[in-house]
């Protein structure tokens, strides 16, 4: 699968359009950069942001975002437990809970806390009052509104030692627990007293900067239904969520989180009961007006979701630029762009919004891509954050991992193995899911397109497959990308190289990248929205005939270890297979 850029695009930029700006008599921001520019251009300071300076935040101090994380699997059994089966020992408790080991995901304003393991009670433990001699995993004590849930001291030091065997000071512990219906998921005086206590508790067991957290759980549909043998068990959507993170720094002030995401062949974000706007939360503020028609398809609660979304965009060239304007104008809160290339004149055929001034004065290929998103949004307050760097690069000042860990869903239209290599394996340890797709045009004897000539799309992430098994990719590959360009024959790709085999850039059109940047947005409205019955492999187009077909691998081969439990939702305790780029290096030198 090939993309339009070559590079694994994406890292710190110094300023906005690559100028200061100033404006000029008609209000319009003028570049000072050559002091001729021709050319102007709209920008918007606050809403279109460089990261310069911005540090990655601790994954228990400052957070601008908290999120909870988890596979749909995962959900799965938590509600379970929460919600037990009819027979089931514990079903019958006014108040039920599990404790759950937790991994951090730490982005540049964003924690996403993922779930990662339930420590489930013994069920052969009935529940028990505070003060009986025999074994309890939980106790209840009282009634009604004065009822009190305690977890055993045993069951707590069995969660804190399967903790600590993962061998990872990230490691924390969740305690969830629910609340009746009606009672609704604002903590209790006593909940929260006991979570202070358990804060000074775990902070005695734990690394200093070891994550706590407590949740409640409500089922928002009111009385459940135990007598149905399936619809005892509510869907994620129909409970509640009360989410705290408790800090080292401000023990008694713990932030709460705005979204749970449930993560599996498609994403849902669920809200929680501080209900923030935008990506922080699990919805946004359309500007209905201009979303009339699109509405008609989903309603007024789908474009919510989109609106929701935080979206990152790896790779701003032919294929990125028109997915930066199209991702805007569909709908989605916040974009983040990313890309260490500059515009040429030779990108003019395809880097849609870019113009001959662009070129001229070589501006970043993400910047121009920002711009354009912004011109095009569709929601209020709508934000892009313009990154100039790369996927691949470990140097702080180039890194993109960061600021892709605040998103989403990320979309990845850079053509780099070893780019794509580093995101297949971020999209299951931390449970981001990551839409790559890309053109490949060749032409036969017979000056007609090949039979080979395509355009591909496919998820990967959990619950789907990843691209090393879906042959986007081989290790091959990834060790070609691990070279330098002038080594490996394409440094004309990278701004001021010299091709020292005469080679050219891979053949690309418009066309085909906007048939690609199609499939690519419907894959996420699929992934978002649910509106499309197939999310799940490789779906692929050929020019020639016109055909589309669906490849036939939708799922990891069983020497892949990618959706495996030691690799699954581990966060930030994944070491990603992150260096130095050599395009990045090259591009920089010349």
């Amino acid at each position: 699968m090939s993309g339009d850029d070559s590079t694994a695009n994406g890292g710190d930029g110094t300023s906005t359009f690559g100028g200061n700006y100033t404006n000029d008599e008609d209000g319009e921001a003028v570049s000072d950069k050559t002091g001729t520019e021709d050319e102007t251009r709209k920008s918007e300071p606050d809403r279109l942001t460089a990261l310069h300076d911005c540090e990655t935040v601790n994954a228990t101090v400052g957070a601008n975002e908290v999120h909870l994380s988890m596979t749909r699997e995962r959900c799965r059994e938590l509600r379970g437990i929460l919600y037990p089966h009819p027979e089931h020992p514990h079903a019958e408790l006014g108040e039920r809970g599990v404790i759950g080991i937790i991994m951090p995901s730490t982005g540049r304003n964003r924690t996403t806390f993922i779930l990662r393991e339930l420590v489930i009670p013994d069920p052969e433990f009935e529940v028990g009052d505070r003060g009986d001699d025999d074994p309890c995993d939980i106790y209840e004590e009282g009634t009604g509104f004065d009822k009190r849930f305690w977890f055993d001291t045993s069951y707590r030091s069995r969660a804190t030692d399967k903790a600590a065997a993962l061998e990872s000071d990230r490691a924390g512990l969740v305690y969830f627990h629910t609340h009746g219906p009606g009672v609704g998921v604002e903590p209790s005086q006593p909940d929260i007293d006991g979570a202070e206590r358990d804060y000074r508790l775990h902070c005695r067991h734990f690394h200093d900067d070891s994550p706590m957290l407590k949740a409640i759980v409500s089922a928002s549909s009111g009385t459940i239904d135990r007598t149905d043998e399936e619809a005892y068990l509510p869907e994620a959507d129909q409970l509640r969520w009360h989410v705290r993170s408790f800090r080292p720094d401000e023990p008694d002030e713990p932030v709460r989180a705005g979204a749970v995401r449930v993560v599996g062949p498609r994403i849902e974000k669920h809200p929680t009961d501080i209900l923030p706007d935008g990506p922080a939360g699990a919805g946004g503020k359309p500007q209905y007006a201009a979303q009339n028609s699109t509405e008609q398809l989903w309603g007024e609660p789908g474009q919510q979701i989109l609106a929701g979304l935080r979206v990152g965009l790896v790779g701003c060239g032919g294929v990125g630029s028109i997915l930066s304007e199209h991702i805007a104008r569909l709908g989605a809160g916040e974009m983040v762009v990313a890309d260490f290339d500059n515009i040429e004149y030779g990108n003019l055929n395809r880097a849609q919004g870019a113009t001959e001034t662009d070129a001229r004065l070589e501006r970043s290929k993400a910047e121009v891509a920002g711009a354009l998103a912004m011109k095009s949004a569709t929601v209020d307050d709508f934000e892009v954050r313009v990154i100039e760097g790369s996927v691949i690069e470990e140097d702080p000042e180039d890194a993109v991992i960061p600021a892709l860990l605040d998103c989403d869903i990320i979309v990845n239209a850079a053509d780099n193995a070893w780019a794509r290599t580093v995101l297949d394996d971020l999209s299951y340890a931390h449970l981001i899911p990551v839409i790559t797709g890309g053109t490949i045009l060749r032409m036969d004897d017979s000056e007609t397109l090949s039979q080979s000539a395509k355009s591909e799309v496919m998820v990967t992430g959990p619950g789907h497959v990843c691209m090393e098994c879906a042959y986007v990719y081989n290790q091959d590959d990834v060790s070609t990308a691990m070279r330098p360009p002038d080594v490996r024959g394409d440094a004309a790709y990278v701004r001021g190289g010299v091709d020292l085999n005469d080679q050219s850039r891979a053949p690309s059109v418009i066309g085909a990248n906007a048939t690609v940047a199609g499939m690519i947005e419907y894959r996420l409205k699929g992934l978002a929205l649910g509106v499309t019955e197939r999310v799940v492999g490789v779906q692929r187009h050929f020019p020639r005939t016109g055909l589309m077909e669906w490849g036939p691998t939708d799922e990891c081969k069983d020497s892949c270890g990618r959706a495996e439990s030691d690799h699954l939702g581990i966060g930030d305790a994944f070491d990603l297979p992150t260096g130095t780029d050599p395009d990045l290096a090259y591009h920089r030198e010349s």
